[in-house]
């Protein structure tokens, strides 16, 4: 039986060339309607980071931190 871990939330940073940065902070394992928008108008040569990432495990009573996660869009 395969047991999987939940985010229960996460920080997503969207930095544009010659843009300052944006911070969305972000409640459970989905995209809230404010990472949705910025999500709507990311650009090629964009990065996003993941940060401050997270999760529920079974088993284990507290959440913790997972790693963070960045990606240069294309």
């Amino acid at each position: 039986m395969e047991e999987k871990c939940v985010v229960q939330d996460f920080v997503m940073t969207i930095q544009s060339k010659g843009s300052d940065p944006v911070e969305v902070i972000n409640e459970g394992e989905y995209f809230n309607a404010t990472s949705l928008n910025f999500m709507k108008i990311i650009k090629s040569g964009d990065v996003v980071y993941f940060d401050q990432v997270r999760c529920k495990c079974p088993g284990n009573p507290a959440s913790r931190k997972i790693n963070s996660m960045v990606f240069k869009m294309r």
